[in-house]
């Protein structure tokens, strides 16, 4: 039984994708690294700061998967209508999915700031933790609106096959923010509970590129 001549082709296309799909997480793990551990030393504040982080991360996340949906959606409608040879009709629906992105993306990210006080006793009663993730989360509904774009740009290319270019954007993203995520770990090393909030802040705001 042999192959048909597509998956012939998708064999022998360029790795970008997969590439793509290596850089993707990778921002995560400096982020995650630069994490405090607990440790006697610092008792509190490293209790607090790790706290933070995570829920910084696991409503960043959860959040995320709105403009993957739509991502998902430009995908599957970019690979149909460039398969139908309609470059026109192309061009006028990745412009109405930006948009959907945008508006996606101002709306998650209003709702993120107007919540962000009362986010925090959902997770812990903790009054430390609540006091440093709204800043946190501020930062995190500022970069909403360029995930919702990148998110739909992300799908558009992936159906328009142009797996080079996201390669390339993948690990550019990753050159820019492995330097500012240097400041997170060396910050609880420090023992300053600022190493938290800078290390979630930048992976944020990268995660958002």
């Amino acid at each position: 039984m042999r192959p048909s001549p597509p998956t012939r082709a998708a064999s022998r296309s360029p790795p970008g994708p997969a590439f793509r799909s290596c850089c993707a997480p990778s921002p995560c793990a400096p982020a995650c690294s630069s994490a405090p551990t607990p440790s006697p030393s610092r008792g509190r504040d490293t209790e607090v700061d790790l706290a933070t982080h995570q829920i910084a991360i696991t409503l960043w996340t959860f959040l995320a998967f709105a403009p993957d949906a739509l991502a998902i959606a430009a995908q599957a409608i970019t690979g149909r209508a460039l398969g139908a040879g309609d470059i026109d009709g192309t061009r006028r629906l990745t412009r109405r999915m930006v948009q959907w992105g945008w508006g996606a993306g101002i709306a998650s990210g209003l709702l993120l700031a107007a919540a962000s006080p009362v986010l925090g006793p959902l997770f812990t009663p903790d009054s430390d933790v609540h006091r440093l993730l709204v800043p946190i989360l501020l930062v995190a509904a500022l970069g909403q609106p360029i995930a919702g774009v990148v998110f739909v740009l992300d799908g558009v290319l992936i159906g328009a096959g142009d797996g080079r270019y996201l390669a390339w954007a993948g690990l550019g993203v990753l050159a820019l923010y492995a330097p500012a995520a240097l400041p997170g770990r060396a910050a609880p090393a420090a023992s300053s509970p600022s190493g938290s909030r800078w290390s979630s802040c930048s992976w944020a705001r990268a995660s958002s590129c």
